[in-house]
């Protein structure tokens, strides 16, 4: 079975909106787009071009696949981005039937989850999603992500699409990798989802957890260990179980 993971560009407050240009996505009149120019460094470009280097597949939403596909096909600048990106295969998650124009791009609409399933079990390339907001919330809610890389831009922007909204299912990730690149770039905190084995181990290991002295928490005024009765979290499906404590 292959990955699904995502890439995102977000600035501080969480907004993933049209970082490559002005006219990238103006919905709900959103004019800072762009926002992501000036922050690109040798770093960010290496980490890119190191990724770009394996084996993959395209699984987009709507939108972004309407924005590749007006420009990876056509331009001859980052051509270690354009040549896979226009080589590989192209799944494309859409409410309705559209055409698809770019090469070797493949349909999915319907009823989108059980093909995405399906679409992960093949034994192909991990499956990588850009962009394509409101097709990370529905594979959230479904379980279905395995990585997060998420690019942190040093800007605000107080407006705009966000990624993580209200009612994004909780559930536990791991860190995997980061960088912090000169021009103020966290490259990617990349991000594991706890399976179920892991989160339900981290329950255990905090009902054994026992109170210990902690000077520094005790000076901020936040309890120095976790009583022996209080709680742990809930269990469910997608909250990830653990509260800090010994292995």
């Amino acid at each position: 079975m292959r990955k699904i993971i995502t890439t995102t560009f977000i600035s501080i407050d969480g907004v993933y909106q049209a970082p490559g240009g002005p006219e990238e996505d103006t919905s709900g009149g959103f004019a800072q787009g762009g926002w992501s120019f000036g922050y690109w460094d040798d770093v960010v470009d290496k980490t890119l071009g190191t990724a770009m280097a394996g084996p993959f597949e395209l699984l987009l939403g709507g939108r972004t696949y309407d924005i590749f596909a007006a420009f990876w096909p056509k331009t001859d600048k980052d051509p270690e981005v354009a040549k896979p990106f226009n080589e590989t295969r192209k799944y494309v998650v859409s409410r309705s039937p559209r055409e698809l124009t770019w090469q070797n791009s493949t349909l999915i609409t319907g009823d989108v989850v059980p093909q995405l399933r399906k679409l992960k079990e093949d034994d192909a390339p991990d499956l990588w999603v850009h962009g394509s907001g409101n097709l990370i919330r529905t594979l959230l809610e479904n379980g279905l992500v395995d990585r997060m890389h998420i690019w942190t831009f040093p800007v605000l922007l107080g407006s705009g699409k966000r990624l993580f909204a209200d009612d994004t299912p909780a559930a536990g990730w791991k860190l995997a990798d980061s960088r912090i690149a000169p021009s103020g770039v966290i490259r990617p905190p990349a991000r594991d989802r706890l399976r179920p084995a892991v989160r339900e181990g981290a329950r255990r290991r905090c009902q054994g957890f026992q109170p210990r002295p902690g000077r520094l928490a005790g000076h901020l005024g936040f309890p120095r260990g976790r009583p022996e009765d209080a709680p742990c979290p809930a269990a469910s499906p997608t909250s990830s179980d653990a509260c800090s404590g010994p292995a």
